[in-house]
């Protein structure tokens, strides 16, 4: 349990370091445990911070989580002002092009892997 009213400073990196080690302890929900290995929440304000998602049903799944993070957060760094808020950015920018090509390229350049298993599979674009 988080003792009332502890406020001791931490620094970002211990901040980083905690919020990757909570990863671990959840490695069984794939999902969320990638976003934290792979997303830092956003300093807002304080000890609150953002987390920032690309669809609310991302953002929902994180959500059950939220109490045993901040729990976690707050005990690692003996910070009881500790505090997380979501955000859901979708994308509203349609795609410009059809063209199966110009797609894989876009794709590919958010997920280099997609290019390599596209070789490494031999395919082809139609």
């Amino acid at each position: 349990m988080v003792a009332e009213n502890q406020n001791e400073p931490y620094t970002p990196q211990a901040f980083e370091q905690a919020w990757k080690a909570y990863a671990t302890r959840i490695s069984d929900i794939v999902s969320a445990a990638n976003y934290i290995r792979s997303t830092l929440p956003v300093p807002v304000e304080g000890t609150t911070y953002e987390l920032v998602f690309s669809n609310v049903m991302q953002e929902n799944e994180f959500k059950k989580l939220m109490t045993s993070l901040s729990t976690y957060m707050r005990q690692t760094l003996r910070n009881s002002g500790i505090a997380f808020r979501t955000k859901v950015m979708e994308s509203t920018e349609l795609p410009r092009s059809t063209n199966p090509e110009e797609i894989l390229r876009k794709m590919a350049e958010e997920n280099p892997a997609l290019e390599l298993l596209k070789n490494n599979l031999k395919l082809e674009i139609d």
